[in-house]
């Protein structure tokens, strides 16, 4: 049985052997095939793709080499000063005119010595290709100082433009603008005091000669025996000159508006205009019963009486709503008609208005003024102040 096994084996072990000494086998055939293949695949790379790909980086080196002469040379001809940092903060780039305004050993400092506030994070900024932007003033001189990462290069471009010419363009103004409101003020407080004394005079000196004048005729008329219709025309017109002489005075100081209130003087003022011109108004107040300083309710008084003067000479309008509401300190006043109203951007009929005197008026008590007006449908002034000073 042993022996019969053996001879299995090594008749087996024969056909193998045949199998792979002989040359037309298949199997030779791959291996070759796949030898040459592998052969080809290795020429191929080290001769054809490997030079095409050096041959390429070489470029992308030589064409960023190039930009960033370029850019280097740009920068440098820059008229307004212009960093580059790398990562770190580190300034490692500058030209002329940033040497000029930050000094010859800019090359070893971090942007953080000289703008701490520009940039939090130089790594971050620049892997994100953060812009940041900001107003410093340096040297005496404002700069608006804009920031420019740039990923692909790991660096960040920091430009400064000198903007002091409109800084002090901006500070004069707001300057000018501020002279203006005070002088504004000041001949609004120089207007109310002439206001007050030549009503007190109109009132106490020519109103009482014209009162006892009037008496003093009117006893000698009847002591007469006949009542001439001259005189007793005469004793009207002193009575039509007296009740004048009244109004203007009240006009130009309001007593009732010492005495009683905005409200009150307010109510008067409607009902006395109604009188006038036969235009109606609707007087809505609403909130609690406070007296402001009299320097703001002068102001919102004459206030209405200036908008009411545009109402009558230009709106044609045949009613009005008044709104005044105070709540917790803010006060809003809206002033409105139904007339023909008016385009709120043509700024030669809002000048023509005294619109631009009712705003300064306003400001005075850090108050705003808005419009809302279009023509044929009537006009809405707005007056907002908040923290309205009471007495």
């Amino acid at each position: 049985m042993l022996v019969i096994l053996q001879a299995q084996i090594k008749e087996e072990a024969n056909y193998y052997i045949e199998i792979l000494t002989n040359l037309s086998n298949p199997i030779y055939f791959s291996i070759i095939v796949s030898i040459i293949l592998i052969l080809v695949t290795i020429v191929v790379l080290r001769y054809i793709v490997i030079p095409l790909i050096k041959k390429h980086q070489l470029e992308k080196t030589e064409m960023e080499l190039k930009t960033a002469r370029l850019t280097a040379l740009f920068a440098e001809l820059d008229p307004d000063p212009v960093l580059r940092i790398d990562k770190n903060g580190r300034i490692i780039d500058s030209n002329a005119q940033s040497r000029i305004l930050l000094g010859e050993d800019i090359h070893s400092k971090f942007i953080d010595d000289i703008l701490p506030t520009l940039i939090k994070n130089p790594s971050i900024s620049i892997q994100e290709n953060d812009v940041i932007s900001l107003v410093e003033k340096i040297g005496g001189k404002y700069y608006d100082i804009f920031f420019k990462g740039f990923a692909d290069l790991e660096i960040g471009q920091i430009y400064f433009h000198d903007i002091t010419d409109n800084i002090n363009y901006q500070n004069e103004l707001i300057e000018s603008r501020s002279k203006y409101r005070n002088l504004s003020d000041r001949l609004q407080e120089i207007l109310e005091i002439e206001r007050s004394r030549i009503a007190g005079e109109l009132h106490d000196s020519v109103g009482q000669k014209l009162s006892s004048l009037k008496i003093g005729y009117q006893k000698q008329l009847e002591n007469e025996i006949s009542n001439k219709r001259n005189e007793i025309n005469l004793i009207n017109d002193f009575d039509s000159i007296i009740t004048e002489l009244r109004e203007i005075s009240y006009t130009l100081k309001p007593k009732l508006l010492e005495e009683l209130g905005l409200e009150q003087a307010l109510n008067a003022f409607f009902v006395k205009f109604y009188k006038h011109t036969n235009i109606k108004t609707e007087f809505l107040f609403t909130g609690p019963q406070v007296r402001y300083i009299p320097e703001l309710e002068l102001t919102l008084y004459r206030i209405t009486q200036e908008a009411y003067q545009n109402i009558l000479k230009h709106s044609k309008a045949t009613e009005c709503f008044v709104q005044l509401k105070v709540q917790n300190g803010f006060l809003r006043m809206i002033i409105s008609d139904n007339g023909t109203g008016f385009s709120a951007e043509d700024e030669d009929i809002t000048k023509g208005l005294g619109l631009f005197n009712m705003e300064e008026r306003v400001a005075k008590f850090n108050g705003k003024m808005k419009i809302d007006s279009s023509i044929g449908e009537g006009t809405n002034l707005i007056f907002e102040i908040e923290n309205a000073k009471t007495r």
